[in-house]
């Protein structure tokens, strides 16, 4: 167990740096890993509530949801309620994780199946699978329905059975 201040991992001469703060857990999991881990766990505060940085960590929180999806490695972000209005709770609690008819979208299309095809099955139109499929690939950071198929597939977000 490691305990770090907040200030001090975030904030190295009260510049934030993204790449610096992901490099370093990724540092971090690569020693958990050689030293015979299955993965690592890590928490952190929100100390940074009261300062000018929320913006920073807010981007930060975004991005982090993305580095670590297929990683060995879970994370726990603590926030005063006390000091979180209404605005920033429901950013930080905002997910991007696939919704269930945006998994079953993609299911269909890694079965070969066409947009007007998924629809039939789903009993729905083109157009909201195409919306599905859309929103399933910005979620999932992907340029198009393949790459999506492709990143829930390696993410195993869907396989297997239908959903």
């Amino acid at each position: 167990m490691e305990i770090v201040p907040g200030r001090e991992w975030y904030l190295k001469g009260n510049r934030f740096d993204l790449k610096r703060i992901t490099g370093a857990w990724d540092g971090k999991l690569r020693g958990a890993l050689a030293n015979g881990y299955d993965g690592m766990r890590a928490s952190g505060n929100a100390f940074w509530q009261d300062t000018r940085h929320w913006k920073e960590f807010y981007d930060y929180e975004s991005e982090i949801n993305k580095w670590i999806k297929g990683k060995q490695m879970t994370a726990l972000c603590t926030y005063l309620i006390v000091m979180s209005g209404a605005a920033e709770a429901l950013e930080v609690a905002r997910t991007d994780s696939l919704s269930p008819r945006e998994r079953e979208v993609l299911w269909w299309a890694a079965e070969g199946k066409s947009a007007s095809e998924i629809g039939e099955i789903l009993h729905i139109t083109k157009r909201t699978v195409d919306e599905h499929t859309h929103n399933a690939a910005r979620k999932l950071g992907a340029a198009n329905r393949t790459q999506a198929v492709a990143i829930a597939l390696r993410e195993r977000l869907i396989g297997g059975n239908p959903p």
